[in-house]
């Protein structure tokens, strides 16, 4: 029997009984390629909720334990005595991606392998590996346009480690388009592609040379919050605060590997199997960024700011801004506070979120969307978002937009990336509940449905499965953000919990939720929440259901959405994830006076 990893048909033997280890393994845009094979696939093994929850335990334990060694080598390597909390910044977000999914991959292979007693498989040609430049990198190999072949190599690593005698492995050699070498612009680390990449570029730019005249006391750095925001914050902040522009000045060309420094990163002892196969695959994948060009991006970042800043304030930049990474980590030893703020829908009720831990271990205070969490974290505190501030909304419908019903998609990697309270190898039952909710529509309410895919698709071909399975539908362009969309439909459809559906909700437009429980798993105190909007009707555990709701309040949903109950329930909802005020910006200025007073970066 054949086992097959990835997509990449052209590396099955076709002439055998194919075992498919995941869905991701069958493409729908490549339907012609596998659909009259004789395949089969093996069964989710991640179906359990308590098997991700152990999964993530461990990879926790086991990043816990390989940061030890690794910050002492590093520190070697580069002649340095950085803290632990330094290095943490700047490489534990690559290896929550990185053990999370060569530990899914390791975990699926070891089931497959036990389900029969002899494979043969293709496996990616040890000249053909990649090691990634940075955090994003990684990302984009693992889940962008080139997710087959770059996971290709992540399960050879796993079965070259393994040695298990009852595999036989066969080299394969990608084509130059297929291959990760043939990836284009891969030597600028954090830089957006796009026809706005050269003004970005230059904005950036002139944000530096600003911030050299007005040496800032605090630095902001991805925010989640639109410009306009922004621009009002530092206003209000009198240029005391700044915005760290992103990491657009630095250029990271592709380097021959020091591979006597990646032997010694090799070298750390494991302690189980899947410690060893993690180790051995280290010095191919560890990034660039953190071992050869180490010493030429730290000084780059340091050059970009005029001087410490007192606090260093981010949402999102902890995991793939290098150059705000590297600044946090260095500033962070010279006594500035160090502020992460929430930025996605999950934090504070999803059951498994190993991300809200690591943003909290390496934060001296953590602000959330209205919740806190005293058992786990008192650094936890919340504090009111732009996002969410008291907006107008319309409870008419007299214009063509006003009659329209907007469902938000969401979307997720095709291969694992995390465990999470989220699908895991599980997207295509969200993708069955999207035609289950839109087939169950009376047709007249069909007609008023537009869709808003989301702007990454990860080759789930998402418009036309939807289309094939539920026929001619509307979808939305996207040019407009969903914030500027707010105020236009009459309803609102949102099929999983993530920052649209704390927007909806804030924004207090009619809005029906439904999504698999089971998935989505929720913390025992966001529980009474959630409850609280099925009761009244506003969350619903099943697509068919959601659609009948839909039917029942469509000519006039402000009669419903309007009632005290519902208002209640929303109300007591958006207090605790969704927090907002129209005053945010004095709250704002308010706690970054406190954090600047709490600083131990001396006036300059």
């Amino acid at each position: 029997m054949f086992l097959a990893t990835t997509a990449l048909t052209e590396f099955w033997d076709t002439s055998d009984e194919i075992l498919c280890l995941g869905s991701w393994c069958c493409r729908y845009d490549r339907r012609a390629e596998w659909g009259d094979l004789n395949f089969r696939i093996l069964p989710n093994p991640w179906a359990d909720p308590a098997t991700i929850q152990d999964a993530a335990a461990y990879c926790g334990r086991v990043i816990d334990a390989l940061l030890l060694d690794l910050v002492a080598i590093l520190n070697q390597l580069h002649g340095v005595q950085h803290s632990k909390r330094y290095w943490r910044i700047l490489i534990e977000p690559w290896l929550m991606y990185y053990v999370h999914a060569l530990y899914e991959r390791y975990f699926s292979l070891k089931q497959a392998l036990e389900s029969r007693d002899r494979f043969s498989t293709s496996v990616l040609s040890l000249s053909d590996y990649c090691t990634p430049l940075d955090t994003q990198d990684f990302v984009s190999l693992a889940y962008g346009e080139s997710a087959d072949i770059f996971n290709l190599q992540l399960y050879s690593q796993v079965l070259r480690a393994l040695r298990c005698d009852r595999v036989v492995l066969s080299d394969v050699a990608p084509s130059r388009e297929r291959s990760m070498r043939g990836i284009v612009g891969r030597n600028t680390v954090g830089v957006s592609r796009g026809t706005n990449r050269l003004m970005k570029v230059m904005a950036g730019t002139a944000s530096l040379i600003l911030a050299q005249m007005v040496k800032p006391k605090v630095m902001l750095d991805g925010l989640n919050m639109n410009c306009f925001h922004l621009l009002r914050l530092i206003r209000t902040m009198a240029l005391r605060g700044w915005a760290l522009p992103g990491p657009q000045r630095i250029k990271l060309e592709i380097q021959e590997r020091d591979e006597a420094a990646r032997k010694g990163i090799g070298s750390i002892p494991a302690w189980d199997e899947f410690s060893s196969v993690l180790i051995q695959t280290l010095p191919i994948n560890f990034p660039q960024i953190y071992l050869e060009s180490y010493a030429d991006v730290r000084e780059c970042c340091l050059n970009m700011w005029p001087r410490t800043p007192k606090v260093l304030v981010s949402s999102g930049g902890w995991y793939c801004n290098e150059s705000f990474k590297f600044l946090a980590a260095e500033f962070g030893e010279r006594g500035a506070r160090l502020v992460g703020v929430q930025h996605g829908g999950g934090y504070g009720a999803s059951k498994i979120l190993p991300q809200e831990q690591f943003e909290c271990s390496i934060s001296d205070r953590w602000f959330s969307y209205g919740w806190n969490d005293l058992q786990r974290d008192s650094k936890v505190k919340p504090l009111p978002h732009p996002r969410f501030a008291p907006l107008r909304t319309s409870q008419g419908s007299g214009s063509e937009n006003q009659q329209n019903i907007l469902l938000v998609a969401t979307t997720h990697p095709r291969y694992s990336f995390r465990f999470e309270s989220h699908p895991l190898n599980a997207f295509e039952s969200v993708l069955n509940w999207r035609s289950r909710f839109v087939n169950r529509l009376y047709s007249n309410l069909r007609s008023k449905l537009i869709v808003r895919l989301h702007a990454l698709d990860y080759g789930w071909c998402q418009a036309q499965r939807l289309y094939d399975a539920c026929g001619t539908l509307r979808f939305d362009d996207r040019k407009k953000s969903f914030l500027n969309q707010l105020g236009q439909p009459k309803l609102l459809i949102i099929e999983n919990l993530s920052t649209v559906c704390l927007e909806a909700l804030a924004a207090n437009v009619p809005t029906i939720c439904f999504w698999n429980s089971k998935i989505y798993e929720l913390r025992v105190e966001a529980e009474p929440h959630f409850d609280a909007l099925r009761k009244v009707g506003i969350l619903w555990d099943s697509p068919e259901a959601a659609a009948a709701k839909v039917a029942a309040i469509y000519e006039d949903p402000w009669a419903w959405w309007g009632s005290d109950a519902v208002q209640e329930a929303r109300r007591r909802f958006v207090d605790r994830f969704a927090f907002g005020r129209k005053d945010w910006v004095n709250c704002w200025v308010k706690v970054l006076e406190e954090e600047m007073a709490l600083s131990q970066v001396k006036e300059q």
